[in-house]
């Protein structure tokens, strides 16, 4: 499955969470390990793994807030689940590109 292009991840556009999740991390660093991951993590502030969050699971539609960004050394991008605005946080982008689809159908 093509990962998403960062110039797909504009604010406005949607993505669905793939059937498998992935967490994007390539090279000597991937080498020899499953990245297959249960759900995609996402925190209130970039990396802010201890100041809670949320898991989005496959078939979870996102919106993007924010493009991609360097904040504080970590790639992420704002997202927010469609259909509760209230559920808003950053997610890494390596994750983001390798777990989602983009959607062109803007009827969600």
């Amino acid at each position: 499955m093509p990962m998403l292009k960062k110039e797909h991840a504009v604010p406005g556009a949607k993505v669905i969470v793939n059937d498998i999740i992935r967490d994007g991390i390539t090279g000597w660093m991937a080498k020899d390990r499953d990245d297959r991951k249960e759900f995609l993590s996402m925190t209130h502030v970039p990396g802010g793994f201890f100041n809670g969050g949320y898991n989005v699971g496959s078939g979870t539609v996102l919106e993007i807030v924010k493009k991609p960004r360097k904040t504080e050394g970590i790639n992420t991008v704002r997202v927010r689940v469609v259909g509760q605005p209230q559920v808003e946080g950053e997610v890494f982008w390596c994750e983001l590109r390798a777990s989602t689809t983009l959607l062109v159908d803007d009827t969600l």
